[in-house]
């Protein structure tokens, strides 16, 4: 489950609220004398780390283990809000999917070479010294929203980061698309997840129906819904304050309309219903 053991990986992070030796604290006192930023209050430092590191929804892809990739997310609404307003939609039938909704935010990763701005979190910054690594270095993972695509991207990167990292994630979401590639996808593992996700207030789960035979038997066998469901209950040994999930048919195109086969509306909330409760 938790792949590869890494050679030679730290095993803590530096975080503000960490203790600090009399020797750095020395070169700080220093810092707050010599260096213009660094001399700047602590609250105006921790906003200039914020808007930088903090208040984004992340589109994390781990392929492997170590082989992680994020990118910023574009959209003005939060995946958040996107999974309520499907929940509260009562009169449509299909949704678009999560990646057309999010192609803006492919389009700006792809364009980083030719000198797009925006898709890549400033990272480089905890890198300019100890102190504002100190300051800053967890940021990233307690003050934005990850998303993942699939189970096994999660699972990847639990496994990439370091202890203190995962137990400082407060809000992720897991998009699960009902297609070929659902049955390549690894299952969580609950006591794996409880040891990580120590922090986490807000989980927000799409589940995709994108027509076909999966759809047809997810509707007609009560065991695939109950298969289905055991995947996301993994997450029940984490203490989560809000669980948000949003069950929907994905748009079809022209072509496939006359094939194309939905799960009953209500179907789809009574399932969930039974998730959330």
């Amino acid at each position: 489950m938790q792949g590869a053991k890494k050679r030679g990986r730290p095993t803590k992070v530096l975080a503000a609220r960490t203790r600090v030796s009399k020797d750095l604290r020395e070169i700080y006192n220093r810092n707050a004398t010599d260096s213009p930023l660094l001399s700047l209050p602590p609250e105006i430092r921790t906003r200039i780390w914020r808007s930088l590191l903090s208040e984004h929804t992340i589109h994390v892809h781990a392929r492997a283990i170590g082989e992680v990739q994020h990118y910023v997310c574009q959209n003005t609404i939060s995946d958040h809000d996107l999974a309520r307003n499907v929940k509260a939609d009562k009169e449509t039938t299909r949704f678009r999917a999560y990646h057309d909704h999010h192609a803006g935010c492919y389009t700006a990763s792809h364009n980083d070479n030719e000198g797009k701005a925006g898709s890549r979190l400033h990272l480089d910054v905890l890198r300019a010294c100890r102190q504002i690594h100190q300051e800053a270095a967890i940021l990233p993972y307690a003050e934005n929203v990850l998303a993942f695509m699939f189970n096994d991207s999660l699972d990847y990167f639990l496994d990439t980061i370091i202890l203190e990292q995962a137990r400082a994630l407060e809000r992720i979401v897991i998009i699960r698309s009902h297609q070929e590639r659902l049955h390549f996808d690894l299952p969580l593992d609950a006591r794996f997840l409880q040891s990580k996700l120590q922090s986490l207030e807000e989980l927000t789960t799409f589940v995709e129906f994108t027509g076909g035979d999966t759809e047809r038997v997810f509707a007609r066998e009560g065991y695939v819904r109950d298969d289905v469901a055991l995947n996301l209950m993994a997450f029940d040994g984490v203490l989560i304050k809000e669980v948000t999930v949003a069950a929907y048919n994905v748009e079809a195109d022209d072509e496939w309309d006359d094939a194309y086969f939905d799960v009953p509306r209500e179907m789809l909330e009574d399932w969930v219903k039974s998730i959330e409760g």
